[in-house]
Parts: C-alpha cells; structure tokens; sequence
C-alpha cells in the first residue's frame, strides 16, 4: 500500500510540474551587433524584461526587440 502512494505522489508532482511550465510562455529578445549588422535572440521562460544589451561570442549588441508567447 505504500508503494501506491509513494508512485501517486510522484505522479502529482510531475503533472503539476508539467502544467506549471506549459503554461509559462516563452519571451523572445532579439539583439543586433552595435555598428554591425550580426543579429541574435535569446529565449526566456515565463514573461520577463530583456536585458538592454548582451554579449553573443564578443560581440556586443543593443535589444531591437521582444516579444512574449504564451
């Protein structure tokens, strides 16, 4: 009898886990190259503000836009 309630607690927390992160989102940051024209995103969990500048292999660039999917 144990056992059944050890494998319903871990079947619980998996399936609040699994809809917490469903549910969540995903934001997307875009980045340009200062000066340049090198272009990358960054992807974030959940609904968050971008950082106003970010580094991609030495190269610096300025936040060009964001964008939030739920």
């Amino acid at each position: 009898m144990s056992a059944s309630i050890v494998v319903a607690a871990v079947v619980m927390t998996f399936g609040i886990a699994g809809n917490a992160s469903a549910g969540a989102g995903t934001t997307f940051c875009g980045y340009q190259e200062n000066g340049g024209s090198q272009t990358w995103e960054r992807r974030y969990v959940g609904n968050r503000q971008c950082p106003g500048s970010d580094v991609n292999n030495g190269v610096e660039g300025s936040l060009v836009y964001r964008e939030y999917i739920a």
